[in-house]
């Protein structure tokens, strides 16, 4: 009988531990903001980068709380990567299973095709794309200017 309820409090265990394994997403944009509420106007609590590993701990509509290098935070849905999608090859004959971090990436491809167009369009200016490209914001001045502008947030 004592057996029984050591195999039983094992078997228990083994559950237990698949159950609450942690589940992980993937970052899959260039940088990003862990915030501490869930809004975007929240206060940041670290950056992440492109493909940072974070540990989901639950979802809030379209945000996830998530943990990060010992802090805990919200991050929007449209930063990470939990999930996969199933495309299959043109033959339709094999089945392959490819993340949405894998799909950003190929994306990325764009990136060659851009360069052979200004290979091809030598006088073709670029310039103010890179500046947009390179703006940035502090999120002090992001808070001063909902301040100022009387916003509502969301």
């Amino acid at each position: 009988m004592k057996q029984l309820s050591y195999f039983f409090i094992l078997i228990v265990l083994i559950f237990l531990s698949n159950y609450t394994k942690a589940e992980i997403a993937r970052v899959v944009t260039k940088e990003n903001a862990i915030r501490e509420d869930c809004r975007f106007y929240s206060p940041v609590i670290a950056k992440v980068t492109l493909n940072d590993e974070l540990e989901i701990i639950n979802g809030q509509g379209d945000w996830y709380k998530v943990g990060y290098q010992g802090s805990a935070g919200c991050i929007h849905e449209s930063a990470i990567d939990k999930k996969y999608i199933s495309l299959s090859s043109i033959d339709e004959t094999n089945q392959t299973s490819t993340s949405v971090y894998e799909v950003s990436l190929a994306g990325k491809g764009f990136l060659n095709v851009e360069q052979n167009y200004k290979n091809r369009n030598p006088k073709a200016s670029f310039a103010i794309v890179k500046e947009i490209e390179d703006f940035e914001i502090s999120d002090q001045e992001l808070t001063l200017f909902v301040q100022n502008g009387k916003l509502r947030l969301p």
